[in-house]
């Protein structure tokens, strides 16, 4: 079975739940049974160090089953004696076990609620009464469903010891064959190294009184990645009562550790106004934020390939934005996100309430009494307002937009927007968070529709907030045209970022991008900014160099693409077709785009571990030697050998052997990173459970 590992910045870092996957083995073992002279059995008072003349006497004395035909189970009485008499002088305590079959054993591995367990079943040939041991009282469910055969429904396949099909006077042989043996309770074991006989290791032991009907259950109580489990049975002094042939193997399930290529993401935080760096917060769920350089920059390493990765920036004075990133296996994306000072704030009385107007007539007005600080408590005295508008016409602010433009509607379908305007709502609530309206209250605002916009404006709009989770705008109400017809109005329920937006009838475009030498070119991120409308869209290029866009149908849309600081584009025409961007609509070709300059490709790291598991101290050879770039200028190789919560503890190793050990027991998660001269990074990261 397959585990694959994956590594969002908290799968990296975090605890690693076990794939939900169950796998059923239905296998035919045959056991050798540990069946000699012993003690009395707890369950039934039978003991395999009796007498032949006392195991026939008590044969004898066996009251005929109350369902049971006295004829039929005369016979059955008789044939039992006739085959314990031929067996019983081959026995001795200190004999090698007789042979028996063991048909029905059925294990499964699942998940429940994020557990892992092992599930097995408690049959074992000739133990008809499932009372744990093989002995007299197994001839009354014998001769309780004597003549049933398996095409009759709720057959008892456990009392049909020769598995046949059918219930018969042969179903007698494996009683006497295997006369004392029995199976009480299950040794759960596991080792990393299968093949060394003395490596098993007993995790725990499980009583058959603990099952479930017919079956027991085991949590695996940290299941590790290279771990491989067997069940065990044992009799009622806990001695192994099977033994396997060879070549069956004892049940096992093997986890087999996938090394699983992780993506980076990096950015340079800039001005809206004129591009110079800013100071900035960048927040990705499941890791530690980070403060951007005087450079701007930022950077997250170990990342799993995701196509959605929402990473929000804050900085003082600026409006919150928030990048959409994909993550692909082996790549850094890279992205310019640019921001927006805020609206100057504007005094309002928290009691009384008040009007607060901004740039291009757009306005709001705040209810009395209706704000809360972050922790829900009212507001009272002077608030300080702070609504920004973004005008959709303008092309510096509409880069500095949140979001890619895509959204989640009403019906739950995604849709691409084409914007009428944004505006944001940002009260500082004197206590380190930002004061928003009580539950219930609305604040009426007003659109302004630009005159470029005025022709197109339909009568009703509707208007969506930004989930900065998601990097989408969710829809939740709806804006009517004033009279005149330059502006919108309608209620914000919550005070965060808002947008008046038109859905897009959407077609999807395929660009090929290339670099100067004609290669295509895997990792670009291509912009579609319409002409003729206000929406945009992007997206990156697959391994062919190919990226697959939705943008809005016949309209002309400028296309830029770029690889790090290497850019090209031009003006295009989107098809007439309506169409959408998945896995059966790949879109219509539309042309390619070759970038200017030499590219810096980034890097692809590989890792390799000369083990995967073992009991602690457990020394590992690494080998990163499989790492490729096609500039071939690495010149970092970097590894983190733990992975787990807080900072990374990078240290400066070489390509080839690497040697690590752990000296206590955990999951760990080594991440290699590599640079080249360019500062592009690439990542990868393996598990590795230590006992």
């Amino acid at each position: 079975m397959d585990r694959k590992l994956g590594n969002t910045g908290a799968g990296l870092r975090g605890t690693i739940s076990m794939l939900a996957l169950a796998i059923t083995l239905l296998l035919a073992f045959a056991f050798s049974a540990a069946c000699g002279g012993r003690t009395q059995s707890p369950d039934n008072g039978q003991s395999a160090g009796q007498s032949l003349e006392l195991v026939l006497a008590e044969l004898e004395a066996m009251p005929v089953p109350a369902d049971a035909d006295p004829d039929s189970f005369e016979e059955l009485r008789r044939e039992l004696a006739r085959v314990l008499r031929e067996a019983w002088p081959q026995r001795s305590a200190a004999r090698a076990p007789g042979r028996f079959a063991f048909p029905y054993a059925e294990l499964n591995f699942e998940e429940q609620d994020s557990l892992a367990y092992l599930r097995w079943n408690c049959y074992f040939t000739a133990d008809y009464d499932m009372n744990g041991e093989v002995g007299i009282s197994d001839l009354t469910p014998l001769g309780t469903f004597l003549g049933r055969d398996d095409s009759l429904p709720g057959f008892p396949f456990w009392v049909d010891g020769d598995n046949n099909g059918i219930i018969s006077l042969a179903d007698i042989t494996p009683i006497g064959t295997n006369f004392g043996c029995s199976v009480f309770n299950y040794s759960v074991q596991g080792t990393h190294t299968p093949g060394d006989a003395d490596s098993w290791q007993t995790l725990d032991i499980i009583s058959r009184s603990q099952r479930e009907g017919a079956s027991l259950k085991y949590q695996l109580p940290d299941p590790c990645g290279g771990m491989q489990y067997r069940i065990v049975p044992l009799a009622f002094d806990n001695e192994e009562s099977v033994a396997l042939y060879p070549g069956n193997g004892i049940i096992d399930i093997i986890e087999d550790v996938e090394v699983v290529q992780t993506g980076s993401i990096t950015g340079t935080v800039v001005s809206g106004v004129d591009q110079s760096p800013l100071l900035a917060t960048v927040t990705l769920e499941g890791q530690d934020p980070v403060q951007t350089g005087l450079d701007g920059r930022f950077s997250f390493s170990g990342l799993e390939p995701a196509a959605r990765l929402a990473i929000q920036v804050s900085a003082d004075g600026f409006r919150d934005n928030t990048a959409v990133y994909a993550v692909v296996a082996g790549t850094t994306r890279e992205q310019r996100i640019e921001m927006l000072m805020r609206a100057p704030g504007q005094a309002v009385d928290a009691a009384a309430g008040g009007f607060v107007l901004g740039t291009a007539q757009s306005s709001l007005q705040i209810p009395a009494g209706s704000l809360v600080d972050s922790l829900g408590q009212p507001l009272s005295g002077n608030v300080n307002v702070q609504f920004s508008y973004l005008d959709p016409t303008d092309e510096a602010q509409m880069d500095a937009a949140p979001g890619d433009f895509c959204a989640r509607q009403l019906d739950d379908s995604i849709a691409m927007l084409e914007s009428f305007g944004m505006v944001e709502v940002f009260i500082d609530d004197g206590i380190g968070g930002q004061a928003n309206l009580t539950p219930g209250s609305a604040a009426p605002v007003s659109f302004p529709i630009q005159p470029e916009q005025q022709a197109d404006a339909p009568d009703t709009m509707p208007l969506y907030s930004f989930d900065e989770a998601t990097g989408m705008w969710v829809e939740e109400a709806v804006l009517t045209k004033d009279p005149g017809g330059k502006s919108y109005s309608g209620e914000l329920s919550h005070f965060s970022q808002w947008n008046a937006d038109q859905p897009l009838i959407t077609t999807c475009i395929e660009v090929l991008v290339l670099d100067n030498a004609q290669n295509e070119v895997e990792g670009a991120l291509v912009e579609v900014v319409g002409v003729d409308y206000t929406g945009r869209s992007s997206s990156y290029t697959d391994a062919d160099g190919i990226a697959h866009i939705p943008c809005r149908i016949d309209s002309t849309v400028q296309i830029n693409a770029s690889y790090g600081e290497n850019i090209g584009g031009g003006e295009f025409q989107t098809p007439t077709t309506v169409m959408n961007c998945n896995d059966s609509e790949h879109g219509t070709s539309i042309g390619s785009i070759t970038l200017d300059g030499t590219i810096n490709y980034a890097p692809k790291a590989a890792l390799s571990a000369s083990a995967y598991g073992g009991a602690a101290p457990l020394s590992v050879q690494f080998d990163a030697s499989g790492t490729t770039d096609r500039n071939d200028d690495i010149v970092l190789y970097e590894m983190d050998f733990d992975g787990l919560s807080g900072p990374l503890d990078w240290q400066v190793v070489s390509a080839e052997s690497i040697s690590h050990v752990y000296t206590t027991s955990g999951h760990f998660l080594p991440i290699l990173r590599v640079t080249d001269s360019g500062g592009l990074e690439s990542t990868v990261t393996i598990l590795i459970c230590v006992q």
